[in-house]
């Protein structure tokens, strides 16, 4: 089996596994200790969200734009983001 796994899942992954008790605000990233037990732990979509450029990805688009103020970005209607169909465009 084969997923992506992202740098912030490593912190909440190791807290869940070393069973320590932190708060979930604290965690940056979603543990993923079902991929390492081996249950099918894909996630539909990932959000990548950084100072200036931000993208949300699945198997089927990505979404990715720039903006130094996402709200107002989301308030203006995604104006600053551009939408690639996956299926259409593969590469």
């Amino acid at each position: 089996m084969q997923t992506i796994l992202l740098q912030s899942v490593w912190y909440p992954t190791f807290t869940e596994l070393a069973s320590l008790n932190v708060e979930k605000e604290a965690l940056d990233g979603k543990s993923e200790v079902s991929i390492l037990n081996g249950v099918n732990g894909k996630r539909e979509v990932i959000p990548i969200i950084s100072a200036g450029r931000h993208a949300l990805i699945s198997s089927k688009f990505v979404l990715v734009g720039s903006t130094e103020n996402y709200q107002r970005s989301v308030n203006n209607g995604l104006s600053e983001f551009q939408l690639y169909d996956l299926e259409k465009f593969p590469n």
